[in-house]
């Protein structure tokens, strides 16, 4: 069934990527072949990232703060240069409110 959704090649990004729903849809786009970087708010998401690529798993992982912007922007572009520059799916399991949470990027914005 998986060849179906084949994302081999497919850089993404998954917030929220240590547990939970984050993790099922970060384990799900790798199966398929994805390149991912997971999210998440301590340093726990090393281990976890390390845990799936023992599976043979394509899997970066970075702490982030999403109620912080600084940490928001540092992310962002240390998950960029993970991913060699691109990010094809960006999947959202975990959020802040910030009213200027919106990064400018070529051509457009990514809003958390």
């Amino acid at each position: 069934m998986l060849s179906q959704f084949d994302l081999t090649g497919k850089k993404n990004l998954v917030t929220g990527g240590t547990r939970g729903l984050g993790w099922s849809m970060a384990e799900g786009l790798m199966e398929a072949g994805a390149e991912v970087v997971i999210w998440g708010s301590t340093a726990k998401v090393e281990d976890v990232a390390q845990a799936f690529r023992q599976r043979g798993l394509a899997c970066h992982g970075v702490a982030a703060d999403l109620a912080d912007r600084a940490s928001l922007e540092d992310g962002f572009r240390r998950s960029l240069a993970l991913l060699g520059g691109d990010i094809d799916i960006l999947a959202s399991d975990a959020s802040a409110y910030l009213s200027d949470a919106v990064i400018p990027v070529d051509g457009g914005y990514l809003g958390c």
